[in-house]
């Protein structure tokens, strides 16, 4: 059985009703935005050594889920506009801002990429987790391209087709991901290069990856698995000096082989809007 592509609105609507079934079980005052960003794994490090100073700049938190990455961006200074395609998300989101005291600081609403009406050249920075491979990009990215200031930054956090683990993993956990969904692949990278004008990206976890598929594992078995489960690895809230062992030695045989970094699950995308990118107005 093959997954499914849904045209771009009933995908949206497909997503919101997935991650609203979701969003019910979860409460503020359980989540942790302070963690979300651990230095645990060596993606999030990396993330944090690019970001720099936030005080005062305007976030496009694209896909912002339950709430807590954009928080985090409030907290440190920034004034963060959250969009997702789940209501049910957007208002946890509103709420997780109350609770740390950064309410006024997050606009949380519920809309499509593709739809946002921001004036253009908006936002200094744009961060997205896993969302890239749920929307269709090529109606998407233009307009965020749009929205972002010439010299603005994307980050955005993706899982790859070339790994054999994503692979294994979306066959076994159906109940826990949208059947539109498609990790990237390098014509993915291609276009995204058009789009802003600007991309580097690093790839993580390969010798590390049984790690993550061993706690899918013993949460599957138990009848625990939730969508957001990578990140309880990722926090290192599962065996954390294994994960540094593993991450370690991923570093050092990446940069011996960097051939094997397609094979790697995750990649983290750094783009730059250049002043000849490519936008819907340009």
């Amino acid at each position: 059985m093959s997954d499914i592509q849904l045209p771009p609105i009933q995908r949206a609507q497909a997503e919101s009703e997935f991650y609203n079934r979701y969003a019910r079980q979860l409460q503020a005052d359980k989540l942790a935005p302070l963690d979300v960003f651990a230095p645990t794994c060596l993606e999030n490090r990396h993330l944090l050594a690019h970001l720099g100073d936030l005080k005062g700049k305007r976030v496009l938190d694209i896909g912002c889920g339950q709430g807590d990455t954009s928080v985090w961006f409030a907290l440190r200074g920034a004034e963060v506009w959250a969009l997702d395609v789940s209501d049910q998300m957007v208002k946890l989101t509103g709420q997780l801002a109350v609770q740390h005291g950064v309410g006024s600081a997050v606009h949380a609403d519920v809309g499509r990429v593709e739809d946002m009406t921001h004036p253009d050249n908006f936002f200094d920075l744009v961060f997205a987790d896993g969302v890239l491979h749920h929307i269709d990009m090529r109606a998407a990215v233009p307009n965020i391209v749009r929205v972002l200031k010439p010299g603005g930054r994307g980050y955005f956090f993706e899982p790859q087709k070339g790994s054999l683990f994503i692979q294994i993993y979306r066959f076994f956990a159906r109940d826990l991901r949208t059947l539109d969904e498609r990790p990237l692949e390098q014509a993915d990278f291609q276009f995204l290069q058009t789009q802003f004008g600007g991309l580097l990206h690093d790839e993580y976890h390969f010798v590390s990856l049984p790690l993550f598929a061993l706690r899918f594992l013993l949460l599957k078995l138990t009848g625990r698995a939730f969508p957001y489960w990578m990140d309880e690895v990722r926090q290192g809230k599962f065996s954390p000096r294994v994960l540094a062992v593993l991450q370690w030695t991923d570093d050092r045989l990446l940069r011996l082989v960097p051939s094997w970094r397609k094979f790697c699950w995750l990649t983290l995308i750094r783009a730059e809007k250049r002043p000849a990118a490519i936008s819907p107005t340009g």
